[in-house]
């Protein structure tokens, strides 16, 4: 930081916590403000209980088996989105997987539900639990985790999306 500054995370964007002008915004903090997604979307759903809003409701689960998550279709590929309301500044995106998780995805971005999406993260070997993918330089209103394939016969399936 150069005084006089509240913070500084190294960039000159504002709506990620620390503003262009390197005063904190909101409550939390310099580069951890929460974004809330307005809503959620998926390319399919296995069932009403496993819904795409599942993924944005705030509430993180463990074990296997709760309703509280979304779940795909048992077919690649796949896709779930969530939309941010408005274009912001994202720094950090963090999945917390069921146990029918992705084995390879792309985290994209993009200003329209339709694209053209931005790979911003890559995991070509995901493995379940919590990715939890740091210092992202990107901006969109339209965050997306495309899945190539699984890592079970089921579907993928997230219990959160935190950016």
């Amino acid at each position: 930081m150069e005084s006089g500054e509240a913070c500084d995370d190294g960039n000159t964007a504002s709506g990620d916590g620390c503003s262009a002008t390197c005063t904190v915004e909101q409550q939390t903090g310099c580069g951890s403000v929460k974004l809330t997604p307005t809503g959620a979307t998926a390319s399919s759903s296995e069932s009403a209980d496993y819904l795409p809003a599942e993924a944005i409701n705030g509430i993180v689960q463990t074990g296997c088996n709760t309703t509280d998550r979304w779940a795909s279709a048992f077919s690649d590929p796949q896709w779930l989105q969530v939309d941010l309301g408005a274009l912001k500044h994202i720094s950090r995106v963090k999945l917390s997987w069921e146990c029918g998780a992705i084995a390879n995805y792309d985290l994209q971005v993009a200003t329209s539900p339709n694209g053209p999406w931005a790979t911003v993260a890559s995991d070509p070997a995901g493995n379940g639990g919590v990715d939890d993918l740091l210092n992202l330089n990107a901006t969109g209103r339209y965050v997306r985790v495309y899945s190539y394939a699984r890592t079970t016969q089921y579907g993928n399936s997230l219990y959160e999306v935190e950016v």
